[in-house]
C-alpha cells in the first residue's frame, strides 16, 4: 500500500506507475534509459501489478517478460515456463511468443537427458505440454517446443550475470525457427517438436 506522498496508477500493461519526492532522478549518464523510466512525470517501474479494493499493490511480474500474441492477448511466461520446469528432461526453458499464432517452448536439456533417444524425450514433453496446455487459456497454450543441446551461460550471454535468462537472445538465436513451427502448429491443429542442434 503506497505511504506518505507516494502517489501511484496503473499505466498500459498493467504497469505500475510511481509519483514521489524521493523517486530516482534516473540513470547516471544514460539519457536515453531515464527517458523509458521517467514519462510524462511518472516513474515506470517496469512491475506488473493488481491493486486490490483495500488500496494493496500486488506484483504479478515484469512488463518486459509479456508477450502479446498475433491475437492480440497478453501471455505471462513466468508460471508457464515453472510448470514445464517440472519436465524430467528439462534444465532450462523460455517461452516466446511475441506476435506468433501460438506460444513456443524452447527448453535445453539436461545432461541425462542429452543421451536418450530423442523419441523418450519427445514423449515426455509432449505430456508435459499436455498437462500445461489442459489447464491454461486457449491463447497462452503451448504449440510446440524446441529442444536444445546447448546449455545457456553467462559466456553464451544467454544469461546475465545474476543468472536470468536474456529473453532478447533466445529470441534472436531461436525466433526464426520458432515463429516457423508455430505457424506449422497453427496449420495442423497439432504440436509441433523440433531439435535445434
Amino acid at each position: 500500500k503506497p505511504a506518505g506522498e507516494v502517489q501511484v496508477r496503473i499505466g498500459d500493461n498493467d504497469e505500475l506507475l510511481i509519483k514521489a519526492e524521493g523517486c530516482t532522478p534516473g540513470y547516471y549518464n544514460r539519457p536515453e534509459k531515464t527517458a523509458e523510466l521517467w514519462q510524462d512525470g511518472w516513474l515506470h517501474t517496469g512491475d506488473k501489478v493488481r491493486i486490490d479494493d483495500d488500496g494493496f499493490i500486488f506484483i504479478t511480474g515484469r512488463v518486459k517478460d509479456y508477450f502479446k500474441t498475433i491475437q492480440g492477448k497478453f501471455v505471462a511466461p513466468p508460471p508457464i515456463e515453472g510448470r514445464f520446469a517440472d519436465n524430467p528432461h528439462s534444465e532450462q526453458q523460455c517461452l516466446l511468443g511475441r506476435g506468433y499464432s501460438k506460444t513456443v517452448m524452447v527448453t535445453v536439456l539436461n545432461e541425462p537427458a542429452r543421451a536418450l533417444p530423442r523419441e523418450e524425450v519427445e514423449a515426455a514433453a509432449l505430456a508435459t505440454v499436455d498437462s500445461i496446455n489442459s489447464e491454461i487459456e486457449k491463447h497462452a497454450r503451448i504449440g510446440a517446443v524446441i529442444f536444445s543441446r546447448e546449455p545457456w551461460t553467462i559466456e553464451n550471454e544467454i544469461l546475465t550475470p545474476t543468472m536470468k535468462i536474456r529473453r532478447e537472445q533466445i529470441e534472436n538465436k531461436f525466433g526464426e525457427s520458432a515463429e516457423r513451427i508455430a505457424r506449422k502448429s497453427a496449420e495442423a491443429g497439432s504440436i509441433q517438436l523440433h531439435w535445434f542442434d
